[in-house]
């Protein structure tokens, strides 16, 4: 809780200066809103009405950036109107993240944002040992609009800066992840055995990365008389992992694995995830089956959902399996080989079926870090291979049946939903549209205008453009109920092919059991799925966090080089970069564009940005020299022209 602290009598003084100097102004009525940063000492005050006043940097020191605060506007001698502030109505700051620093025999500390420029005097538990360079989590004590001297308590102690681990370490704590607790498992029921199909002898295979050990698919297919057969095989960790134990409820909790640079934190235990419930080499396992019957154009013409039991032959990587698709001898026996050739010539033909029914991706590079000692060995550009689209395809046809079978059934399922643009931004998307010539009338809250739309984005073959109309696109969001996924052009997705790595997968194998069995329907609300899609966001936050940093450590030996970027976007304020060696995405503000930069503009279809006689649009390439590396502020600074 705040609390105003003797030397608020300091702040009390210079408000009957002010009041002094405008003598109208504590006759005013005070106004509200909220405080707004500058790169530099000012800031803003953003009224309720949308109109914003001047902040001095004296003002700015008695509040934070994003504080909704009380203030009466002045009018200077020089006829410039600015806010003195009267009162906190709401502190964007509580607890946060900061730096120990000692200074002139005092212990202080530094926001980890540049955005709050205020040296906090700092307080602490009695036997608490602080020292210069931890990195803690505080608590807000006296606010500086009632102090010059705000004060925060510190909570804990992360990490200190010295520690090269302390970017897991702060991700860890920041987004609450925590590695699964170490238990004895509960055993599988009888009836459930009893109902499990042997498919032992079926040559089934894992395809992933060389790392990879948490493995929970493996596939077989062949060909027959009608066309195909396709058998996905799916780890099945609810057969040990049993509603409300502690496992369940830590799981729940986390929602996903979490996959940092270097290593990764299981939403199960290594225990359950590497090894127990893992579909490793030659070791029989429990395992949910999917199989799936095509005609030889690669169309469905049934498919059935089994318990089984199952053993893999063989864990392949994606290099490996690109090697014998080239026709490399790699020590894979015959039986295994013809049924990786026969899921290639299958999954081309499932590809090919969804791009010209739907699905609109955007494909964008994925950069792989290999680490070493905690620092970046080296960095790999993997585009989407052969091998990868055989589990893509396989995983995408199994999910699709699972959906289809549940939302038919009237059974619990959490789907996979996305809605297409988002429905307050499709006004400004339609204008941008029109100044492209690709619209024709739609209406772009509908699934039909989506597609229409989409097709045509496709069709132009502009990458900056697909990147422009990606960025109105929805996020795709969890849901109890059947609808479209607009994006991947196919209705009622659900997944169950990830248990040991995502929890709404691990519910959906519940819920597909209950149905197989004749059981009770599993229990899935609302609230679970405002708390996976809260869990999604906190584990992609996690591991981007400490991407950036890893990236940004990278880039101290890289001053001086050259490196190739492409704009992601042209905003009125500047453009975000995406680095192309690493990935790491930049923003460019419009001042550091040019010495013209008050002379800029965007363009009417939202793609490019003008600053002087420099032009930015979205999708080009630019080269871009590293000058410096700002760690506090998370980015680079960058000296460059468009190419």
């Amino acid at each position: 809780m705040l609390k105003n602290h003797p030397e608020s009598a300091c702040t009390d003084t210079l408000l009957d200066v002010d009041n002094a100097c405008h003598p109208d102004a504590a006759e005013q009525p005070a106004l509200i809103g909220r405080v707004k940063p500058s790169r530099h000492s000012f800031g803003f005050l953003m009224l309720n009405d949308g109109t914003d006043v001047f902040l001095p940097p004296a003002q700015m020191m008695r509040c934070f950036h994003g504080d909704t605060v009380s203030a009466h506007v002045i009018t200077n001698p020089d006829g410039r109107k600015e806010a003195k502030l009267v009162d906190l109505v709401a502190s964007s700051v509580n607890t946060f993240y900061g730096k120990i620093r000692f200074r002139e025999g005092k212990t202080c500390l530094i926001h980890e944002s540049p955005e709050v420029r205020h040296t906090f005097d700092v307080e602490c538990d009695a036997g608490m040992f602080l020292g210069n360079g931890d990195i803690v989590l505080a608590e807000l004590k006296t606010h500086p609009i009632d102090s010059h001297f705000p004060i925060v308590k510190v909570l804990k102690t992360i990490a200190n800066e010295r520690d090269i681990q302390h970017p897991w370490k702060l991700a860890s704590d920041r987004y609450g992840i925590s590695p699964a607790p170490v238990v004895v498992l509960d055993q599988p029921s009888s009836g459930e055995d009893a109902q499990r199909v042997d498919m032992l002898d079926i040559p089934f295979v894992t395809i992933d990365g060389e790392s990879t050990r948490d493995i929970d698919d493996a596939l077989f297919a062949e060909r027959t008389l009608a066309g195909y057969t396709l058998k996905v095989a799916i780890a099945d960790p609810s057969s040990v992992i049993l509603p409300g134990s502690e496992p369940d409820l830590h799981a729940q909790k986390v929602g996903f694995s979490c996959y940092f640079p270097g290593y990764s934190v299981p939403m199960l235990s290594v225990y359950v995830s590497e090894e127990f419930c893992s579909l490793n080499e030659d070791t029989p396992r429990n395992a949910v089956v999917c199989t799936l019957h095509y005609d030889h154009e690669g169309v469905l013409l049934n498919s059935v959902f089994q318990l089984a039991k199952i053993k893999s032959r063989r864990k392949l990587s994606y290099q490996l399996v690109d090697q014998m698709m080239d026709g490399h001898d790699v020590g894979v026996s015959p039986e295994v080989q013809q049924s990786i050739r026969t899921l290639d010539n299958l999954t081309a033909l499932l590809s090919k079926r969804r791009k010209t029914f739907g699905g609109f991706f955007h494909q964008q590079p994925y950069y792989q870090i290999q680490l070493e000692g905690f620092e970046v060995k080296t960095i790999e550009v993997l585009e989407s291979n052969s091998s990868q689209r055989l589990v893509e395809e396989s995983m995408v046809a199994a999910n699709l049946e699972f959906g289809s079978l549940m939302s038919a059934s009237g059974a619990s399922c959490l789907y996979r939903v996305n809605e297409g643009f988002k429905e307050l931004q499709t006004s400004r998307l339609t204008s941008r549209l029109v100044e492209l010539g690709l619209y024709e009338g739609e209406d772009l809250r509908t699934p039909k205008g989506f597609r229409s739309v989409m097709t045509k984005v496709k069709a132009a073959s502009d990458p900056g453009i697909m990147m422009m109309v990606s960025s109105f696109i929805s996020p795709t969001v969890h849901s109890t109920k059947p609808g479209p996924h607009l994006v991947m052009g196919v209705q009622n997705y659900a997944t169950f092919t990830s248990p040991l790595r995502k929890y709404s997968d691990l519910l959906n194998h519940r819920s597909l059991k209950a149905l197989l069995l004749n059981q009770d329907p599993v229990l899935i609300t609302t609230e679970t799925t405002i708390g996976l899609d809260d869990a999604a966001y906190r584990i992609n936050a996690a591991a981007r966090d400490v991407r950036k940093e890893v990236l940004l450590r990278h880039y101290k030996s890289k001053i001086g080089e050259t490196e190739t970027a492409v704009i992601k976007m042209a905003y009125s304020a500047g453009i975000l970069l995406l680095m192309e060696r690493s990935g790491l995405t930049v923003f460019i503000q419009a001042s550091d564009l040019g010495k013209r930069h008050d002379q800029k503009k965007m363009s009417p279809d939202g793609m490019q940005l003008t600053v002087g006689d420099k032009v930015f649009r979205t999708g080009t390439k630019v080269s871009v020299q590293i000058d410096r590396v700002l760690f506090r502020e998370g980015t680079l600074s960058l000296l460059f022209d468009p190419t």
